[in-house]
C-alpha cells in the first residue's frame, strides 16, 4: 500500500502509455517521482498519492493526465506540455519551470510561473490562483477560468496579441486593463514653455551659432511638450493656446532662419546644383523649378541646347508658417 523511496521513469523508446496506478485505495509513494519519457503518455491513477515532489522532465506532448493526489509538480518539459487534472485529481502546487508551450486543463488550486512560458488555459479549466514571477509570460485564458492572478513587482503579463492581461474584477477570465490616462498638468507645462519661448524670442540672438544652440534647446522643449500633452485630453481653449504658441515660434524661426538661405543660394556646378532642404530646428525647404527638365527639384542638371534661365523657388516652412524665396539661374549648354 505504501512504497517508500524515490521513483524514476525513463523511457526513450516510446511505450504507448505509462501508468502509475494502485489496485487498492490509499496507495502512496512516500518519496519523489521523476518522469522522463519523451515518447510516452503518462497517467497517475486515482488511488495514488505522491507525498514527495513530482518532476516532469519530458513526456509526449499533451499527454500527462492526473487522477491521483500530487504534492508539488515541477514542470520542466520544453517541447510542448499539457497537464490534464481530471475530476478526481488534486495538486497542491503546479510549478512551471519551462519556456515552452504549456496547456492547463481541469481544476488547479495553485499555479506558479517561474519562467517565460506560453500558457494556454482551456475553457473547461478552473484555476484558483495564478502567481506569475517573471516577465515575458504569454497567457491565453478564457473568461471565468482564472480566479486571481498575482504578479511580482514590475512583471506584466500579456496575451498572444501583446495586450496586457488582467483578471476581471468579477472574478475570472482575462481582459485588457482599462486605459487610465496619466495625470498631466496642462497649464503648468504650457506656462513653462511660454516663458522659455518669450525669453528666446526677446533675446534675438545675432550670433548664428548661439541662435542655433538656444533654438535647439527650445525646439527640444517644444517636442517634449507635444509628447507629454499627447497623453492628455485637451480642451478647445488648451488646443488653441498650444496652436498659438507653436505658431509664434514658427513665425520667428522661419523669418530668422530664412535669412540663412541667402548665404547658401544655389550655385550651379558641372552636373548638379546643391539645394539645401533642412535649415535645422524643424525648418524645412521645399524646392520647385520652372524648368525641371533642366534643373530638377533634387538639383540634377541636364544641359540645354541653348542658354536657359531657370527660376528656382524655395519654400521655407515650419508647421503652417512659410516664406518663399526665388532665384534665377542661367544654365549654359
Amino acid at each position: 500500500k505504501v512504497l517508500t523511496g524515490n521513483l524514476s521513469y525513463q523511457d526513450y523508446v516510446g511505450t504507448k502509455e505509462i501508468q502509475l496506478v494502485s489496485s487498492i485505495a490509499g496507495g502512496k509513494l512516500n518519496g519523489d517521482l521523476t518522469i522522463d519519457a519523451p515518447k510516452s503518455d503518462f497517467l497517475i491513477g486515482e488511488n495514488v498519492t505522491v507525498l514527495g515532489n513530482t518532476t516532469i522532465i519530458n513526456v509526449k506532448e499533451n499527454t500527462f493526465y492526473n487522477d491521483g493526489t500530487l504534492n508539488t509538480v515541477d514542470v520542466r518539459d520544453n517541447d510542448g506540455f499539457s497537464f490534464v487534472n481530471n475530476g478526481k485529481g488534486a495538486v497542491t502546487t503546479l510549478s512551471i519551470n519551462t519556456t515552452g508551450n504549456v496547456t492547463l486543463t481541469g481544476k488547479l488550486d495553485s499555479v506558479e510561473v517561474n519562467q517565460a512560458a506560453k500558457i494556454t488555459v482551456t475553457a473547461s479549466s478552473d484555476l484558483t490562483n495564478l502567481d506569475v514571477k517573471v516577465e515575458n509570460v504569454v497567457l491565453t485564458a478564457p473568461t471565468n477560468t482564472v480566479k486571481t492572478m498575482k504578479t511580482s513587482p514590475g512583471v506584466i503579463v500579456k496575451d498572444a496579441t501583446g495586450t496586457t492581461v488582467v483578471i476581471a474584477p468579477s472574478g475570472g477570465g482575462t481582459t485588457p486593463p482599462p486605459v487610465q490616462p496619466p495625470t498631466v498638468n496642462v497649464k503648468a507645462l504650457m506656462d513653462a514653455y511660454e516663458v522659455d519661448q518669450k525669453a528666446f524670442i526677446a533675446s534675438n540672438y545675432s550670433d548664428n551659432v548661439v541662435l542655433y544652440e538656444k533654438g535647439f534647446e527650445l525646439y527640444t522643449k517644444r517636442e517634449t511638450l507635444g509628447t507629454e500633452l499627447a497623453t492628455a485630453t485637451l480642451t478647445d481653449a488648451e488646443l488653441a493656446r498650444l496652436t498659438s504658441l507653436n505658431k509664434t515660434l514658427a513665425d520667428y524661426l522661419v523669418v530668422r532662419l530664412a535669412d540663412q538661405i541667402k548665404a547658401i543660394a544655389p550655385t550651379v556646378g558641372a552636373n548638379e546644383i546643391e539645394l539645401a532642404t533642412n535649415l535645422g530646428l524643424g525648418v524645412k525647404i521645399n524646392w520647385s523649378s520652372s524648368h525641371p527638365n533642366i534643373i530638377s527639384t533634387d538639383g540634377v542638371i541636364t544641359r540645354p541646347s541653348t542658354a536657359t534661365e531657370v527660376t528656382l523657388t524655395a519654400n521655407v516652412s515650419l508647421d503652417s508658417v512659410s516664406k518663399t524665396f526665388t532665384y534665377k539661374v542661367i544654365v549654359q549648354p
